[in-house]
């Protein structure tokens, strides 16, 4: 085996063998799987496929849980979105929030995982995909990530502190009812977050707010230009929908 640890996510169906391509199957959490075709070529197929800090934002449709795998061997880039490798080991299902999850990833795409219950505390991912995770209850203290989309995330009820980010979509957060104080953003999507009743005075918004079908708001922070929002009526201080 390696000397150093790497790893990769998946994500699957949350079984305790989950089933792969051609009806493979995995063995258990904290036992070793080997690929059966392994093949080191830069091509799909011919080995365990997953998404790795330097090699992340691709998916394939059906599963709803991830998991983290220790990966073993020599590491193959697929077109800079996922890897695949001969050997792995899945070490946390669903919950993420692990020592060992790598807390730097170019892209990470989660998105439609219900499933997912966690993040490790001081991840940085340059685009962190959580769209409709609607198992996620919160985010980790410390998250850096220039574009952060959590769009349907339904049972969101606030950010954590000092979150770092540059592209945040809040759309259709209906559970949220509470942002940051000192976000600072160039764009910020809240529409439909119906809870959501107050604005912080300190928020900063350099390029665009949308607050379509914020039905709890009746005003916003004097600190954002009028140009640089969209979705509100400044004449009866309300929302479009």
């Amino acid at each position: 085996m390696s000397d150093t640890k790497q790893y990769m996510v998946r994500i699957t169906d949350g079984s305790e063998r989950p089933q792969s391509y051609g009806g493979f199957r995995w063995n258990p959490v904290g036992e070793w799987t080997e690929a059966p075709d392994w093949n080191p070529r830069p091509v799909c197929g011919g080995g365990l496929h997953g998404q790795h800090p330097e090699a992340g934002g691709f998916r394939l449709r059906g599963g709803t849980v991830p998991e983290l795998l220790e990966i073993d061997g020599p590491v193959v880039k697929i077109r800079d979105n996922k890897v695949k490798v001969r050997r792995a080991k899945r070490i946390a299902v669903g919950d993420l929030n692990v020592p060992e999850m790598p807390l730097k990833w170019k892209s990470l795409d989660l998105h439609d995982c219900p499933g997912l219950l966690g993040l490790s505390k001081g991840m940085m991912v340059c685009s962190l995909d959580l769209r409709n995770c609607t198992g996620l209850r919160d985010l980790p203290e410390g998250l850096t990530a220039r574009s952060l989309d959590l769009a349907g995330c339904t049972g969101l009820h606030e950010l954590p502190a000092g979150l770092a980010t540059e592209n945040l979509d809040l759309a259709d957060c209906i559970g949220l009812y509470e942002l940051p104080e000192g976000l600072t953003v160039d764009w910020l999507d809240l529409s439909g977050c119906i809870e959501l009743y107050d604005l912080p005075e300190g928020l900063k918004v350099d390029c665009r707010i949308t607050l379509y079908n914020c039905t709890g708001l009746s005003e916003i922070p004097a600190g954002i230009p009028a140009e640089r929002v969209e979705g509100w009526d400044f004449e009866r201080k309300r929302a479009f929908a």
